[in-house]
Formats: C-alpha cells, structure tokens, sequence
C-alpha cells in the first residue's frame, strides 16, 4: 500500500452575482483551487507588498520547482480542423493524443489517451 498525501484544503467558491465583480470573485476562486491542486503558484512578474524580497535569477523570477506532477511522454498529432458551413475556412493544430505523468511523491504514472 502506498501511502498518500493528504488532500488539500480548497477556498469555497462564491456564488456569482450580477455584477462584474462577483464574476472576478468567482473566477479569482476558481483559478486559485485549479492552482492549487495543480502545484502552481500564481505568477508574479516582480516583487509584490506580500513577497518583497522576491528571488531572482539572470532570466528574471526564480523558476517555481515544487510541482507535484512531471510529463514523461507526450505523443501529438497534426489535424486539420474546418468550418462546418464552409470548407475554405480552417485551421491546422497540433494535438495531444497521449500524455504520460509522474507523481513526484508515490511514483506513480498515469496515462491519458484522446
């Protein structure tokens, strides 16, 4: 049996008003859980009153390490993707098929497949 971290403690999520800043609030909370349960930190483009002495490297902010999650494979495909209504009209991009991570802390891999 592989022992597991505990879960983490997400922020609720405000309910949505009518006004532009309750959409902000909500999304603000979203954006935060996503962060967090991802391993990310939120960017900073330079020090901040909450992080005044904000480290820093030759290329700018010191590179966040602490995720939890690392790619080991990734397989991706050209398609060609066209408007329905008229075929002149498309785009070509590049899409992940597969995507192979590792669990820094168990060690565990997952695969997901489209």
């Amino acid at each position: 049996m592989v022992d597991q971290p505990s879960p983490p403690s997400l922020q609720a999520i405000p309910e949505v008003s009518n006004s532009l800043q309750g959409l902000y609030d909500t999304v603000s909370a979203l954006v935060q859980n996503v962060r967090g349960l991802s391993g990310q930190t939120p960017r900073q483009s330079g020090p901040s009153p909450k992080n005044p002495s904000q480290p820093k490297t030759k290329q700018g902010t010191k590179k966040d390490t602490s995720s939890r999650f690392t790619e080991v494979n990734r397989k991706t495909e050209t398609v060609k993707i066209m408007n329905p209504d008229d075929a002149t009209q498309y785009v070509i991009v590049t899409q992940i098929t597969s995507l192979t991570m590792q669990d820094a802390v168990t060690g565990e891999t997952w695969t997901w497949t489209l």
